[in-house]
This record gives structure tokens, sequence and C-alpha cells, in this order.
């Protein structure tokens, strides 16, 4: 069912929401179902891989290891960048605080174009 519909994940019980195949089925389909998986699966970075390039958004549902890591953080604007309906979301997407000017900075220099910066304090 995941593979067709990654939010079913949240009807999976806690054993297969452990698995990580079942977790990888899921989030490759639809990012933000890793919000269902278990912990452990969350703080794996091949699923969070997966997860941010399906929908940038998803880095708000990774452990507080991968949210600090700044290329998880460059993965989440690039892929947000680039789906312009979910382009507005990327501050709001992730918890506030877990992102730095200098990566917001570093991802606009590396789409080469000039994006306006809003204060997470202010959405």
């Amino acid at each position: 069912a995941v593979k067709q519909q990654g939010m079913a994940l949240q009807f999976a019980s806690e054993a297969l929401r452990a698995k990580k195949e079942v977790v990888l089925a899921a989030v490759g389909q639809y990012g933000p179902a890793l919000q269902f998986a278990s912990d452990e699966c969350q703080a794996d970075r091949e699923l969070a891989l997966v997860a941010v390039k399906q929908n940038g958004c998803s880095l708000a549902f990774t452990s507080s290891t991968l949210k600090a890591d700044q290329d998880m953080m460059l993965l989440a604007a690039r892929c947000l960048h680039n789906d312009d309906q979910r382009h507005g979301k990327f501050a709001k997407g992730l918890v506030a605080g877990d992102i730095s000017e200098e990566v917001i900075a570093s991802s606009i220099a590396i789409q080469g174009e000039e994006v306006p910066i809003v204060s997470v304090d202010s959405i």
C-alpha cells in the first residue's frame, strides 16, 4: 500500500514503521511520510536523502542530527527551489532555528538566482 500511497505508513503497525524497506517505499512515493516512521528510520541518512529528494520539506521529519547537517539542508533547499509550488514553504517546512542564514545564502549562491530571504520569526 505504501508504494502507491506513502501516507499509508501512518496506518501501519509499529513494526512495519521500523522496517527500512517499508519506510523506503513510503518516502520514495511521498517524502513527508517519514514523519510516521520510527525514530531509528528518521535518523537513517539513506531514508532521509530519499525523503528530502522527493520533498524538501521532509527534512523537518528527520532526526535533529540530520536537520543540523549542512549538506542535508542544502539538498532540501535545492529540491524546494526547483519546485515552484513548495518554494515559499522552505522555512515553514523546517523546525524554527534549524537553518542558518549562511546555509540559506549558500543555497541561493548555488542556485544562481536572487531569492528574497524571510526571517523565520516573520512566518
